[in-house]
């Protein structure tokens, strides 16, 4: 089940999990208390989408000349500079506009070669398994990570919190130094990449990235505000993420043996349903008690989902063109996000703060069902 390879990726991941765990939970409430609208909080997200959209096109120009694990290396460098420049975004408005495009440069370059780096050293039929395992490690590391990072915003301030975080970005770089480096030749031009992404023929797969695409982001911009907003207070969201993480991880060691054995289009049906599910209980949340049961909900059922349409989707790519497969899927998840911020800004000017966001969830449980949709 392991190689060297695979544990270095692993350790390299709990690292970069805990860092993500102190900080990303935080960032959308971080501009939500520095006084930033909605709307404008969105807008942020949105320069994100946009800046990798077009970066993504150059990925593999930088995978080709400098390999994989270069190409994962050098995202280190400005997640740094958006951990540390986040501190400064009141003082410089400037960065506004200037952080999104540090933070798309950096997930450009990471998740193509992440993708190509685990689909060449898992094994087809354990990589249910190992791809459970890969989450299973993120969230150990992340279980105390919001809570340790609401801690720390309470305690020494955002600044300090990200100055942290950035430090342990900068120590996740020494697992990938011990590996080999390896690299892939793009065998297609942009206008193949067009036309792949045009094609009737992944007309479902892409539905299906649609439905990620929207489900996770939604979760991961608007869902800790609105939380944020129900219990006033960094510390209460950061212990119920922790306990709602801590109950999940069961169900990713569970999902991960089921997806080796079972039909994985029948477990992601059941996956999908139970997102949306999570989505439409979450217009009845107003007390921490229902936070945390729905949460917990939620975030279990995304897992239940996950392991298996992601296990399909690596194996899908090894039918394909997988350097092909991998940039155009990840421009579907932020081509989308392109379209959809947009109607949620347009939502959330229209309609009171409460509808617009019991809406939001209604069409996040909607789309999220197109999961289901992905075919090869």
């Amino acid at each position: 089940m392991f190689n060297k390879e695979l544990i270095q990726f692993y350790i390299y991941r709990a690292i970069t999990g805990i860092s993500l765990s102190l900080i990303t939970l935080f960032v959308p409430i971080y501009l939500y208390q520095l006084g930033f609208s909605l709307g404008k909080i969105i807008l942020f997200f949105f320069f994100i989408a946009l800046y990798f959209f077009v970066l993504i096109l150059f990925t593999p120009i930088v995978v080709t000349k400098f390999g994989i694990r270069h190409s994962m290396l050098f995202s280190v460098s400005p997640l740094i500079l958006y951990y540390l420049g986040l501190n400064y975004i009141q003082t410089y408005p400037i960065l506004f506009f200037i952080l999104p495009f540090f933070i798309a440069l950096s997930d450009s370059l990471l998740w193509i070669g992440y993708h190509i780096y685990f689909l060449k050293y898992s094994k087809k039929d354990e990589r249910g398994k190992q791809l459970s395992l890969n989450y299973i490690i993120t969230l150990l590391t992340s279980v105390l990570g919001p809570l340790f990072g609401a801690l720390l915003i309470t305690i020494l301030g955002y600044g300090l919190t990200y100055t942290i975080g950035a430090g342990l970005v900068f120590l996740s770089i020494i697992p990938l130094f011990l590996s080999k480096e390896f690299k892939r030749k793009p065998n297609f031009s942009h206008k193949d990449l067009f036309n792949y992404l045009l094609n009737k023929k992944n007309v479902n797969l892409n539905l299906s990235f649609v439905g990620y695409s929207v489900d996770s982001e939604i979760n991961r911009v608007l869902w800790p505000i609105f939380i944020f907003i129900i219990l006033q207070g960094v510390l209460h969201v950061g212990f119920i993420v922790s306990l709602t993480t801590f109950v999940s991880i069961v169900i990713i060691f569970i999902m991960g043996r089921l997806t080796d054995i079972k039909n994985k289009k029948s477990l992601i049906k059941i996956g999908a349903i139970l997102n949306s599910l999570a989505w439409f209980f979450r217009i009845f949340v107003n007390t921490k008690l229902k936070i945390f049961l729905v949460d917990t909900f939620k975030t279990s059922s995304f897992y239940i989902l996950r392991i298996p349409w992601e296990t399909y989707a690596y194996d899908l790519s090894k039918r394909r063109n997988y350097f092909e497969y991998f940039v155009a899927r990840e421009m579907v998840f932020k081509g989308v996000r392109l379209i959809v911020f947009p109607l949620v800004i347009l939502i959330f000017y229209l309609l009171p703060i409460k509808t617009a966001f019991i809406s939001i969830f209604v069409i996040s449980g909607l789309v999220s069902l197109l999961y289901t949709k992905i075919k090869g």
